[in-house]
């Protein structure tokens, strides 16, 4: 028998944030669904394998002579930061790795943002976490990167005029190192006068910076190992999908020349587009790992019961089934969704807003269907239309600009194999309709 763990009272819903679409659940939250299967067949074969674990998850190859650049692609909102929560706390284990986890969004201004800023984030958490776990490194490589910050970075703000805050000196203690990569996080985020100064310093003595950090990191890597901690370091870096399109571009093509030159293994999450990019990423990064959204028809249009089955439970752990006028409700608004977790939430989150009845019922869901798809309506452009037309006529499998665009704002979804449908939402417009009749051929 399922279990049901939605609030049955309607104002409950959105009180307890069941519908909260930006927080990623974590592996123990009792409403987590894996949707690994309904995503398509061995989908995470395709991440595991380079890093050294089977489909079991079973460790069987960490070389930890080898680093891994890793982009964690999907569609904004596809369940992303969910699955790799889960499957970074099943890799941080002795005989795996050692996970440190970095969010953009939580500790880095997202609209300002520059390559540097995200690795003093990383360096920052990875001391954080040796000071928590209790293990201490050679005080030569804390004493390496102190003279760095002290000689080419705080002697210069100073002799700038820059009232400094920050700290420098001969400690050499893991923690007096966290503090300091903590004292650069936050004037990146809030002092947009210490933030230029430092990035330009940083980014004109990058290759010192680097052989300090890399130093470091091989003594890490060691006392990892010697203290039965993980074979090796893993980074995982969350929140960069959030970025804008040309923002993620910068980083993650114009500078993955400064990313992969730490020698340690890293995860980005990144928008869908980024695969397509293979002409720039391809010398840097592993094959991009792409997480398909939920496959609920295949190819043909065939309805697949696996993913409306693993959606439905999705649904019913957030929401008790009470709230719904029928089960047809429900389907009907996981068609709506296309397997897209994120949609699928905002359009809950509308049918809430539009109810009347205390109720999700068909015509309040399909007045918060109305509302997203004016919100789509706003930005799509005639040459959006011609692409989604064909798209519609033919299997659409090119990858210019305009499709790159399509991708990133979940318009055009991409299931396994790299196959794509339009959104239902803008599928069953009114808008798309009229555009497809008055182009017939």
């Amino acid at each position: 028998m399922k279990q049901f763990y939605g609030p049955k009272d309607f104002w409950e819903v959105k009180q307890k944030g069941n519908l909260k679409f930006n927080d990623a659940l974590k592996p123990n939250d009792k409403r987590y669904v894996n949707l690994n299967e309904a995503r398509g067949q061995d989908v995470y074969n395709r991440l595991l394998k380079p890093l050294g674990f089977d489909n079991k998850l079973n460790p069987r190859m960490i070389d930890n002579k080898e680093n891994y650049y890793i982009l964690f692609c999907g569609h904004r909102g596809c369940g992303k930061s969910t699955e790799l929560n889960c499957i970074s706390e099943k890799l941080h284990r002795f005989d795996g790795y050692f996970v440190v986890r970095c969010n953009i969004v939580e500790d880095l201004d997202i609209n300002n943002i520059e390559y540097v800023d995200i690795l003093f984030l990383v360096a920052q958490k990875i001391v954080e976490n040796l000071e928590n776990t209790g293990i201490s490194i050679d005080k030569k490589y804390i004493e390496d990167m102190n003279n760095f910050f002290t000689e080419r970075i705080i002697t210069h703000v100073k002799e700038k005029g820059f009232n400094a805050s920050f700290t420098a000196g001969a400690k050499a203690e893991i923690g007096f190192l966290a503090k300091l990569f903590a004292e650069f996080t936050t004037a990146f985020k809030t002092n947009s006068t210490y933030r230029d100064e430092v990035r330009n310093l940083v980014k004109n003595q990058f290759s010192i910076f680097k052989t300090a950090f890399n130093r470091m990191l091989a003594e890490i890597n060691l006392k990892l190992e010697e203290n039965n901690k993980g074979k090796s370091l893993l980074v995982t870096v969350d929140g960069t999908d959030k970025l804008s399109r040309e923002d993620c571009d910068h980083i993650f093509i114009d500078h993955a020349a400064q990313l992969t030159q730490l020698e340690t293994n890293f995860i980005y999450v990144v928008p869908i587009h980024m695969v397509y990019e293979s002409n720039h990423i391809k010398n840097f990064y592993e094959n991009p790992f792409v997480l398909p959204n939920v496959i609920l028809n295949d190819k043909e249009g065939k309805p697949v019961p696996l993913g409306m089955d693993a959606i439905k439970d999705l649904v019913y752990r957030r929401i008790h089934p009470d709230l719904f006028d029928s089960e047809k409700t429900v389907e009907y608004i996981i068609n709506m969704s296309g397997g897209h977790i994120r949609e699928l939430i905002h359009i809950l989150q509308e049918a809430f807003n539009a109810s009347d009845t205390e109720k999700f019922d068909i015509e309040s869901v399909k007045k918060g269907i109305k509302q997203l798809e004016a919100d789509y309506m706003r930005f799509l452009k005639t040459d959006d239309y011609k692409r989604l037309a064909k798209l519609e006529k033919d299997e659409d499998n090119e990858s210019d600009d305009i499709m790159k665009n399509l991708l990133f704002n979940s318009v055009v979804l991409e299931y396994d194999d790299y196959w794509r449908r339009i959104n239902p939402i803008i599928k069953e417009s009114d808008e798309f309709k009229r555009f497809l009749k008055a182009n017939e051929a």
